[in-house]
């Protein structure tokens, strides 16, 4: 039955979730889900995998896994595996309710009634803002005197109360918990020897003291600890009988996880992050490195490797343990699975982060009534009347909250599986614009559209919003009126940012010819948000002024709050696309009047033009881009964004570590050489015209007059 909808949800309730939903032509549907770098799985899917099953036409599980083995990015869990597992999902999905079965009777029949559990002592926002694992992204409060109004807040508790917390799931019936209240210190010692162990022990001391051994305690340390790091930690916790100690070291080193586990009596389990592809767990194997293998369905190639993994450490006489802290159609999947699979030792749950991403509770009960310490699985789901937890095999369902309020909402059909170019632009008279949209019709030539039955503006609540991908939505569907451009005035094509946010001396040859060394680190200014004007707006020579200069720069606009980025790879899903940006300059106020801050030449009113267009990121390479500016039609500056010292990602992972970038702000990315300030050319002067380019992203033509 072929495939005729690829659709991808992501929801505001957790950002870092993706939603996969395959139809087939009979109108069966199948949801699939993984975790993590959202907006690059998201690309992944619609660019490369979409083409791939249209042209191979796969529609089962096997076919989509042969068509989708890639050249590069088979094994780990990068966004090309972490793809793949959530359609490999949603296909399983598809079959099962094709056949009209539960999930498990399809992988080879029950086998467990029902699973043993742990609880996740997690909270409703836990890992919600960014790709990472870290403590500035756990969701909640860290301090003892800053306790949060969610009372289901479980990972502020076991820092805090964790004795109140154990006592609270031993009497709900669960037989295990799992906490990491070791990672603050591994982070302050980055996993060494180092470390303050006191408050982790501390924590495991109050919940033995108070329930003893009536509860499992699991270990999580996140991969941060060193060899001899996690050797001192595993000999401090012996005392407290721990069910295991998991991913103590990063699942990559499985000679160090080997020589830890030959030094501790504990149990080592690993493999979560361990991602697709065999060679992984088999080294860990190999290794003698483990005594439980951990998967993540939504990150390890999905029910078919999943499967491949599960019966190779079976052949190893070992268990697994299916990991789940993301989303509820992981959690579904990974529960079939495991009652399919004889050597299942245990299935990780978090109640916490459900409540908000499956179907809503008709009211909410004493704590201890929501837990359960099993799952069951039969032919049909087992529903609580106060909560219903989707099970897959015609049982799968995201809740509406999640789907009829996403921040991205993305489908592909066979005639539009690859996103048309997009230009989105901002049209009208100052102050009074136009959101609308440069789009190709099909027959090679564009036509433009109009954004307002969509958006007030193009402004950060749009782009936050998902609003990019709404649009390709409502183009696919006809949905768009066409907008009769001829004659109108060309704005900024992203209103009212809250910062602009520039960088100096980003090309080598510019630092030359401005007399100063390249930087050892970004140099970072503020333009007031007041400058921003149109890309073909006159421009304005302020008074007593001799020194005004022009600088084309590729603009990024910011996409998704930017505040403490992990790492420079995690930039590129906050961004939501690039512009042609002219950083006007008046170089004595800047250099000489200035007190050693740029400001006062830099925020003369129209002194940022921006524009014509935004290009949506994932059109645009840009790390090869041709920057180019004429003065009254003779060329100045012709150079390339490979030049730059500070790649674009890069720059925006350095400015999050110092200051929060907001959907809609601007930052301009540094001047090629070829200014006036060089002393080869004049500066500006009323009735001068210049020009900018970037290629791909359109043309400035700004003719100058005296303010």
């Amino acid at each position: 039955m072929a495939i005729t909808e690829i659709e991808t949800i992501r929801t505001a309730l957790q950002p870092n979730l993706t939603l996969v939903a395959i139809r087939d032509q009979d109108g069966t549907l199948g949801l699939g889900e993984t975790f993590f770098g959202a907006t690059s799985v998201e690309a992944y899917i619609h660019d490369v995998a979409a083409p791939l099953l249209a042209e191979g036409g796969a529609d089962t599980p096997s076919a989509a896994a042969a068509a989708l083995e890639p050249y590069i990015g088979y094994s780990g869990s990068g966004a090309e595996a972490r793809g793949n597992s959530a359609i490999d999902i949603a296909l399983w999905d598809l079959l099962a309710k094709r056949a009209s079965l539960p999930l498990n009777e399809l992988l080879g029949g029950r086998f467990n009634d029902g699973l043993p559990v742990y609880n996740t002592c997690a909270g409703y926002s836990y890992i919600n803002a960014q790709s990472c694992q870290s403590s500035s992204n756990w969701g909640t409060p860290l301090s003892a005197d800053s306790a949060p109004a969610d009372r289901y807040e479980d990972l502020w508790a076991f820092h805090h109360e964790p004795a109140k917390l154990a006592r609270e799931l031993v009497d709900a019936g669960y037989p295990g918990m799992k906490i990491w209240p070791f990672d603050l210190a591994a982070e302050q010692s980055r996993g060494s020897r180092t470390a303050d162990l006191r408050p982790g022990l501390a924590v495991l001391d109050a919940i033995r003291n108070e329930v003893g051994d009536e509860i499992n305690i699991y270990l999580e340390l996140h991969g941060q600890w060193t060899l001899s790091g996690a050797s001192r930690l595993l000999y401090a916790v012996e005392p407290f009988g721990l069910t295991w100690a998991e991913d103590p070291i990063r699942s990559d080193q499985p000679a160090a996880l080997s020589a830890l586990r030959a030094r501790t009596p504990i149990p080592i389990a690993v493999g979560e992050s361990t991602g697709a592809g065999n060679l992984g767990y088999k080294a860990l194997f190999d290794n003698n490195a483990i005594d439980t293998a951990i998967l993540d369905l939504g990150w390890c190639g999905g029910v078919t490797q999943g499967r491949k993994a599960a019966h190779l450490a079976d052949s190893h006489g070992l268990p697994i343990a299916l990991h789940d802290c993301t989303g509820p159609v992981a959690l579904a999947t990974a529960v079939h699975l495991a009652t399919a699979t004889p050597n299942v030792e245990v299935q990780e749950s978090c109640p916490r982060l459900l409540p908000r991403l499956v179907s809503r509770h008709r009211h909410r009960p004493a704590r201890a009534q929501q837990r359960h310490h099993h799952h069951n699985v039969g032919p049909r789901p087992r529903n609580r009347a106060d909560e219903r937890v989707p099970l897959p095999g015609g049982h799968l369902s995201a809740s509406d909250q999640t789907v009829k309020q996403p921040i991205s909402r993305r489908t592909e059909r066979p005639m539009d599986l690859k996103p048309q170019g997009l230009k989105f632009v901002r049209l009208g008279p100052l102050g009074a614009e136009l959101p609308a949209v440069i789009a190709g019709d099909g027959a090679g030539s564009e036509k433009t559209y109009d954004l307002s039955p969509l958006t007030a503006d193009i402004d950060g609540a749009f782009l936050a919003g998902g609003g990019i991908d709404e649009v390709r939505r409502q183009l696919a569907d006809g949905a768009l009126p066409e907008l009769d451009a001829e004659g109108l005035r060309v704005g900024s094509p992203v209103a009212r940012p809250s910062a602009i946010v520039c960088v100096g001396m980003n090309y080598a040859a510019h630092a030359a010819e401005s007399g100063a060394q390249p930087p050892k680190a970004p140099m970072i200014f503020l333009k007031t948000p007041n400058t921003v004007a149109g890309p073909d707006d006159t421009a304005f020579i302020p008074r007593n002024s001799t020194t005004t200069d022009w600088e084309v720069e590729l603009g990024v606009v910011i996409g998704q709050r930017a505040g403490y980025l992990c790492s420079v790879e995690d930039a590129a899903s906050h961004i939501a696309g690039y512009l042609v940006a002219n950083d006007l300059s008046e170089r004595t106020f800047q250099m000489e009047d200035s007190g050693g801050q740029w400001s006062k030449g830099k925020c003369a009113p129209g002194f940022s033009p921006l524009g014509p267009w935004l290009v949506p990121a994932e059109e645009v390479d840009v790390h090869n881009l041709r920057l180019r500016s004429w003065v009254n039609a003779e060329p100045r500056q012709d150079s390339s964004t490979a030049d730059m010292i500070f790649p674009v990602h890069y720059l925006i992972h350095h400015v999050s570590q110092y200051m929060a970038l907001e959907p809609g702000d601007v930052v301009m990315t540094g001047t090629p050489e070829g200014v006036a300030l060089s002393g080869r050319f004049p500066y500006l002067a009323a009735g001068d015209v210049v020009e900018l380019e970037v290629e791909g992203l359109g043309r400035q033509r700004q003719t100058f007059a005296q303010a």
